[in-house]
């Protein structure tokens, strides 16, 4: 079987925890479109290269999985394979519930698996596994809440989790929550709430200041210094990003020694990242926006020559910053020293890094065909997101670890 082209969405609850990952998946790489393949072989593909190839630790990091399932997987009992406690079955809206998926899904349930319904829209054909299923996934995108309150209130009868999917704002996130939805999917609420323009803190002004400093070529070395030492906390970071085993630097106990050994160019690399991570604290969403900012920009990295790998790599890091910053990305670029080809690729997707930032960004949400679309280049830029993909997450959480 060829390699599969997995992403994932991250699920929060009412509390905004993360609680888990949906896998995506995309066709084999030897296919000369988006487009092709059957719900079984999207489903075992994804089983298989999650479980044997990628490995469901790297792609969630303890967290549970959950995991499309078509017909033939359920009624061939291919779950059997996954441990229950790792994964949630998540039964496609296309699968017919006959009489042998009902009984498939029933053993399921009687051997500790969690089952989940996709995509749900009402249709009394679906209340046997309702009464098996532990949650329901809506789409809510474009529904108003008296719209999504009939579905609701009879899911309810149910005893069954709501999870809303394709939120992309908070204020929608609200909106379910007060009707009942607990679980909530998106698109990591990307939409910035910009009626209220959240204000920076010291720290962060402090951070963007010093990232600024840094990024002017006319400021001295000696002023670079003194503007780090001011700030403990990030003195304290960056040396220990300095001494760690990826750097492959040890021994490095001052902030001139680290700019002598690094130089200007990777000090502004890594200054950048732990600006992000002030921005990043205050709970799982945030972690995971800045988690999503560091895949980006190792996988724009990876994918770029080597004229182009620093920008590259900003463009990714900064692509987050202004749901983070919860204001417009024009207010958010104001505050920084950004190249012209950064900033298009940041306000429009349009210049040289642009289209595969937008790329990128329909990968993460499966939406296939439109990676195609944007990047303009048939199914290459596809494949090599997707070859890239679990490197980039791994370094990314790696970082983390480093920057917490």
């Amino acid at each position: 079987m060829s390699d599969a082209i997995v992403a994932r969405q991250p699920i929060f609850d009412d509390r905004q925890k993360l609680v888990g990952f949906e896998l995506l998946y995309r066709h084999s790489e030897d296919a000369t479109s988006a487009r092709g393949a059957t719900p079984t072989i999207m489903a075992s593909t994804t089983v298989v290269q999650a479980v044997l190839g990628i490995g469901l630790e790297r792609l969630t990091e303890g967290e549970r999985v959950w995991i499309n399932l078509s017909r033939d997987l359920i009624v061939e009992r291919a779950w059997e394979l996954l441990d229950p406690k790792a994964v949630v079955l998540e039964i496609l809206e296309s699968v017919e519930p006959d009489a042998d998926v009902i009984a498939a899904c029933a053993d399921a349930r009687k051997r500790g698996y969690q089952l989940a319904l996709d995509d749900f829209e009402w249709d009394e054909k679906w209340v046997p596994l309702l009464e098996l299923a532990h949650m329901v996934k809506v789409d809510v995108q474009g529904k108003t809440q008296e719209q999504l309150k009939p579905v609701v209130a009879k899911l309810k009868t149910f005893g069954v989790k709501l999870l809303a999917e394709r939120v992309e704002t908070d204020t929608v996130r609200s909106e379910c929550a007060a009707i009942g939805f607990t679980l909530f999917q998106g698109y990591f609420y990307c939409q910035p709430e910009t009626v209220v323009k959240r204000d920076l803190s010291a720290a962060e002004s402090s951070a963007l200041q010093l990232l600024n400093l840094v990024r002017n070529e006319k400021t001295p070395t000696s002023q670079v210094e003194q503007g780090i030492k001011r700030d403990p906390a990030m003195t304290f970071k960056l040396l220990r990003i300095v001494n760690s085993a990826a750097m492959g630097f040890k021994g490095i106990e001052s902030i001139p020694h680290a700019l002598r050994l690094l130089g200007r160019t990777q000090l502004e690399r890594w200054l950048t990242l732990l600006v992000m991570a002030s921005f990043s604290s205050g709970g799982a969403r945030q972690r995971e926006l800045f988690k999503l900012s560091l895949t980006r920009a190792r996988l724009l990295e990876l994918m770029s020559d080597a004229g182009d790998r620093d920008q590259r790599f900003l463009v990714g890091m900064f692509s987050m910053l202004h749901v983070l910053l919860q204001a417009p990305m024009k207010d958010v670029i104001a505050t920084l020293q950004l190249s012209e080809t950064v900033s298009q690729a940041l306000l429009e997707r349009t210049g040289p890094h642009g289209p595969l930032l937008a790329g990128l960004e329909a990968y993460e949400v499966g939406d296939w065909d439109r990676v195609e679309l944007v990047t303009g280049n048939d199914d290459r830029a596809l494949v090599q997101i997707a070859a890239h993909y679990p490197a980039a997450l791994g370094w990314a959480i790696e970082q983390i670890k480093t920057t917490g």
